[in-house]
């Protein structure tokens, strides 16, 4: 009988272990997940009390009482009004807080007056480090990484060769197109126009939209996430 109670005992005990094994590993990856989410302006908090952006009137504010939010506040409001108001503009809102940079961007995607080609992408963003209460420029921002203008210029140029030539050996332009006729097809003349910056994660990344028309079935291979590029991991 002794011997029953011990066999039977084994699994048991065996199976609560696993049990708990279980709970153990969905815990922690629970906890990853949660760590890689990405971040929602509307859980940004400063406290148990304030958020860090709120929503006034459907329009993104910081809610900080620093010095320069004010304006900074009276600029995002005309940005907001001003592309809101665009033909069929839908628009997005996400906001990252890495360390103590605190990142709102906002993407716009309309129809421009008289063009009804392609649609144009706009991204609005707005970065404050909120250790120093101060609002930071896209320079300062680059300053932040040890890196200027050229540096990303050169970046996004290396970029717009890899579509290029991706495109080029999976046939979806022809063989005689140029790299020229290329960028002139995204409406690329210089690689940092219409540029903007934010901090994710802790990563440098810099919104650059292009033209996606119908041409070459542009719709077919690329999307708005093309827009984004990580400088900095």
């Amino acid at each position: 009988m002794e011997y029953m109670k011990r066999v039977i005992s084994q699994p048991i005990v065996l199976g609560v272990f696993l049990f708990f094994v279980f709970l153990i590993i969905v815990f922690f990856s629970f906890s990853l997940f949660s760590q890689e989410k990405e971040v929602d302006y509307t859980h940004l908090k400063k406290d148990s009390d304030r958020e860090y952006i709120v929503l006034d009137a459907t329009i993104p504010q910081f809610n900080l009482s620093s010095s320069g939010v004010s304006e900074l506040n009276k600029k995002i409001e005309k940005d907001f009004l001003f592309y809101r108001g665009q033909i069929g503009v839908t628009y997005d809102i996400k906001s990252y807080l890495s360390s103590s940079i605190l990142s709102l961007v906002i993407s716009f995607t309309y129809t421009e007056e008289g063009n009804t080609l392609y649609e144009t992408t706009k991204y609005c963003t707005y970065n404050y480090d909120l250790e120093n209460e101060v609002i930071l420029s896209d320079k300062e921002l680059l300053d932040l990484y040890g890196l200027t203008t050229k540096h990303v210029k050169k970046f996004l140029e290396q970029k717009f060769k890899n579509f290029y030539y991706h495109q080029l050996s999976k046939k979806q332009i022809d063989s005689s197109s140029s790299y020229s006729y290329f960028l002139q097809s995204k409406g690329i003349d210089n690689y940092m126009d219409n540029t903007s910056f934010a901090v994710e994660k802790g990563s440098l990344v810099c919104y650059r939209p292009f033209y996606i028309t119908p041409v070459n079935d542009d719709y077919k291979n690329f999307t708005t996430k093309d827009f984004r590029f990580v400088v900095v991991k």
